[in-house]
């Protein structure tokens, strides 16, 4: 049982953050934008498809066998959460520009932080 506790405690994090996330959007925003807004959802679970990919599920599998070295794991994960930001930071780069270039809406340009966030 203890094992299940910090996997469904994720598990229920994520779904409690993604059920404020559509409630805020639908009072943030406007039909006029939805089109675009779509395209930045998209991008964001591209993001978070490259850049977590299992990171956050061996996390919270492993944490208990590597209590005793804490430290070492926390280094090892962080670097490997950064290691696959640089890949994300070029294909959200790239995609922004992209679409920067279609229709010169600098919004695109803007979006580049709070998607790489």
């Amino acid at each position: 049982m203890n094992r299940l506790v910090p996997i469904a405690c994720n598990q229920a994090f994520t779904i409690l953050v993604g059920l404020i996330g559509v409630k805020l959007t639908s009072r943030l925003v406007p039909p006029e934008i939805y089109g675009p807004y779509a395209l930045l959802l998209t991008l964001t679970q591209l993001g978070v498809t490259l850049s977590h990919a299992g990171l956050f599920n061996y996390v919270i599998r492993c944490w208990q066998r590597e209590r005793e070295r804490a430290g070492a794991f926390a280094r090892f994960v962080g670097r490997e959460y950064w290691r696959a930001g640089r890949l994300l930071a070029g294909i959200l780069a790239a995609a922004a520009l992209a679409a920067y270039s279609g229709d010169r809406n600098p919004a695109w340009l803007w979006s580049l932080p709070v998607l790489f966030a």
